[in-house]
């Protein structure tokens, strides 16, 4: 979301490894990004939805109406882009409002310390609907992959 953009300012990007680094997309209901922060300046088109309208050369700013929800027209405009991955990287907040969402999500995976960090934030709530599939160390941290029953339940009965 915004917030993680106009806290951390990241690059979003891939370093590490080799590949493609991913279309990045953020969410700002407010308009509150400025187009000088990092992301805007890697030479990579932003996808930035909206509830206010702004004018940007260099990036695709998508205006959603303020009475509609932003999640449904990033998965509308995702799929009609042919692309069915999606990393979020955010807080608690676009975290929950992702897994609170109608759409439907098979895999989730989420990155704990080993190590108390302090007082930080409340996770989001993991649904209930979900088993846990795989557990592996990376790092110093565990990662943790959850596979959503009712999206396996459904692909089952096709």
């Amino acid at each position: 979301g915004s917030n993680t953009i106009l806290e951390d300012n990241p690059r979003l990007d891939v370093r590490l490894v080799e590949g493609e680094s991913p279309q990045v997309i953020v969410l700002d209901r407010r308009g509150r990004l400025t187009g000088n922060e990092t992301i805007f300046a890697l030479g990579r088109e932003v996808w930035v939805f909206s509830h206010i309208e702004k004018e940007n050369k260099h990036h695709r700013w998508i205006t959603v109406d303020s009475d509609k929800p932003l999640i449904p027209m990033v998965f509308e405009t995702m799929l009609a882009h042919e692309m069915n991955t999606l990393f979020v990287e955010g807080g608690r907040q676009i975290h929950q409002a992702f897994l609170d969402g109608r759409m439907r999500w098979d895999e989730l995976r989420y990155f704990t310390s080993r190590e108390m960090l302090g007082h930080g934030i409340t996770a989001p709530a993991i649904p209930a609907d979900c088993t846990t599939y795989v557990t592996e160390d990376v790092g110093d941290d565990a990662m943790v992959i959850l596979r959503s029953k009712q999206t396996w339940q459904n692909f089952i009965s096709l």
